[in-house]
């Protein structure tokens, strides 16, 4: 299993690696016919990173959160200022929702393992 600070060297890579993806140059057409295959992928990328940012920093929920949608605005700005890409609005909201689904199931695992107290008749 890994230790805390692998996972936060992980993170610290992948953020590296996905704003260098964020901010490449794209072809003219980088959908294959997907229907809103950007915001899936934006989605996604923010779920993994989620993940990631959990396994680092699991007593610290809150500020890997807005860590995370700092990290989401900060794409789409930096995003604007290139002039092969542009900012969207729809791009951050997708980075929040796969963020807030990677917390609504961390919250969900955490509500079924923890102990119940049962009364005693």
């Amino acid at each position: 299993m890994l230790k805390r600070i692998a996972w936060a060297r992980l993170f610290w890579i992948s953020v590296v690696v996905v704003l260098l993806l964020l901010l490449i140059p794209l072809n003219d057409n980088p959908n294959p016919g997907i229907k809103h295959l950007d915001k899936i992928v934006h989605a996604l990328t923010f779920m993994g990173l989620a993940v990631l940012a959990l396994r680092a920093w699991p007593k610290h929920l809150l500020r890997v959160f807005l860590g995370l949608m700092l990290l989401a605005a900060l794409t789409e700005m930096l995003q604007g200022l290139t002039d092969w890409r542009t900012v969207s609005f729809a791009d951050f909201v997708a980075d929040v929702a796969g963020t807030a689904l990677v917390y609504l199931c961390h919250f969900i695992v955490m509500l079924l393992s923890y102990p119940t107290v049962r009364k005693t008749p």
